[in-house]
């Protein structure tokens, strides 16, 4: 069994690389191929070290090519002349040609959306394909364009296996698909040692853990809300986030603004060693996240013998029963936080969670067992062969509820501005949900930015559709932005919220600026008029 499996970078993510280890152990001698060489995944990743010595091929993209490397990459055509005519592009026919030498019998992509560019190569080829399906495959990209879900439930609806890291986001892609797959559940491996770590948290004050890469869908700023409240409640804590990554900016401005610079460590990457020295000397372990497949850090937590405190999503309620070998938080609900982590002030039920999320993992994480399950799924995906294309339409991922009405609906909200966090649109989204939900309140959210796959993600996790419109344009003049900002019947300017203030107005008359982050003064206006 050759298989040849195809990831984004080299060096990969860690979960890819210890993948590819366990095969390796198994017997296995898979070929894994990159397509581009870079720094990119080693920098952004909360483990600051990477492994070099698993050898990878870096495939010839020519898009990431200078005029040398291209006309290099034209030697993979003398091996496979056949493939040096054809209607297809140049680029298209030398990936051919360096795919078909390798020999495969099936090629795996670590992700749906490699797959989406890359899976006309197996069908050109006549070789069965597999999908790694994860949290953003699902959960994020299909939301962006109706081309985007088709493309992604086309692309798993050819695939002769799916694996998904956890069984929801199996279901999910399912209902995106409008189709049963072929799919299997097999979870994270992790290093899980021979027996039950110490744990040495300190007496005086709660230690919390948490690592992972600094971006939106892990919700810090939610974890760092509740370390405040856990303050302001005299629940003495400190917390320790290991990581990097684009949002470090967004935690830099709630570090300054609850004040916390005495309670957090932010120690940036570190090497795995140290992060597992972490883990005996915490506490507890949370993840805050919104938005998750199933976090390779929550299972190297359980593994090494850290009580985990984790948000509701995705695979989490697979595999945390809640009070027996973890706990589960409600996500983007950090107020009610603090009541359950002060739970970990409990030494003797701490050490009962512990040991059982360290059995947990033993059967769950095991390097072993991952190989075992990939061994059988491949064989089975290579036994099935190449799936023939079909086509139907794609679904919403929230296709299971029901659309809202929003025809009586009679207080309409124009937000405009950039989306960005420094604007608070995430916020004033998040708060005022609860009115778009009750029918109350339609807003539409005019603009455009680096939010944007937060904001349409959060869109359909607090099922707003039909409630709560993204319309990605610059903002003009006040009432110019659209036919439906023109029967708005208040508008909220965000722009440079940070150092102007979010600015309401009501038919063209002011009515208030709200300093940036008042969500309460915001929602007590709109109440007022609802009340009218």
């Amino acid at each position: 069994m050759r298989v040849v499996e195809v990831s984004y970078t080299w060096p990969a993510e860690t979960f890819i690389q210890r993948h590819v280890l366990a095969l390796r152990e198994a017997g296995l001698d898979v070929c894994l191929i990159a397509r581009q060489g870079t720094t990119f995944q080693s920098s952004s990743a909360s483990i600051g070290e990477a492994r070099r010595d698993i050898p990878a091929l870096v495939m010839p993209n020519f898009d990431h090519l200078d005029l040398a490397g291209k006309v290099w990459s034209l030697r993979h055509l003398l091996t496979r002349p056949e493939r040096a005519v054809g209607t297809r592009p140049l680029r298209d026919r030398v990936l051919l040609a360096f795919f078909e030498r390798l020999k495969p019998d099936l090629i795996h992509f670590h992700t749906a959306s490699l797959a989406v560019a890359m899976s006309w190569i197996p069908k050109e080829l006549g070789i069965p394909h597999t999908v790694s399906v994860r949290g953003s495959d699902v959960q994020v990209f299909p939301l962006r364009s109706d081309g985007q879900a088709e493309a992604t439930a086309q692309t798993l609806r050819g695939a002769s296996g799916i694996h998904v890291v956890c069984k929801a986001l199996g279901e999910r892609a399912e209902r995106l698909c409008g189709v049963p797959l072929e799919r299997k559940a097999i979870y994270t491996a992790v290093s899980v040692p021979t027996s039950l770590p110490p744990y040495q948290p300190p007496a005086t004050e709660l230690h919390l853990l948490s690592v992972g890469r600094i971006h939106w869908c892990k919700a810090f700023p939610d974890l760092l809300l509740a370390l405040k409240a856990m303050h302001e409640w005299g629940y003495p804590a400190r917390l320790t986030l290991v990581g990097s990554g684009e949002d470090s900016s967004r935690i830099a401005h709630w570090v300054r603004k609850l004040d916390l610079s005495e309670h957090l460590e932010l120690p940036g990457k570190l090497p795995l060693d140290q992060f597992r020295d972490l883990f005996s000397q915490a506490s507890a372990f949370v993840q805050s996240s919104v938005a998750e497949g199933f976090s390779n850090a929550v299972a190297e937590a359980m593994a090494w013998g850290c009580p985990v405190f984790a948000t509701d999503v995705g695979g989490s309620a697979e595999i945390i029963q809640d009070g027996e070998n973890g706990f589960l938080l409600p996500a983007l609900q950090p107020e009610t936080w603090p009541e359950r982590l002060r739970l970990a002030q409990d030494r003797t039920l701490m050490e009962r969670v512990r040991q059982a999320a360290y059995e947990t993992a033993r059967r769950l994480f095991d390097p072993r067992r991952h190989a075992e399950d990939f061994l059988a799924f491949y064989e089975q995906a290579i036994r099935r062969g190449p799936i023939p294309s079909t086509s139907a339409p794609a679904r919403p991922a929230h296709a299971d509820s029901a659309p809202a009405d929003t025809s009586s609906a009679g207080l309409r909200l124009l937000v405009r501005g950039a989306w960005h966090w420094e604007n608070g649109t995430d916020l004033i989204l998040r708060a005022l949900a609860p009115l778009c939900r009750e029918g109350r309140l339609q807003m539409v959210l005019w603009g455009g930015g680096p939010q944007e796959d937060e904001l349409r993600y959060l869109v359909d996790f607090l099922r707003l559709d039909g409630r709560v419109q993204l319309i990605e344009s610059t903002p003009g003049p006040e009432g110019s932005a659209s036919e439906w900002g023109q029967r708005a019947t208040i508008t909220l300017d965000i722009s440079e919220a940070q150092s102007r203030g979010w600015q309401l107005t009501r038919n063209g008359v002011s009515v208030a600026c709200l300093p940036f982050g008042e969500i309460q003064a915001l929602r007590g206006i709109l109440e007022e008029v609802l009340g009218e």
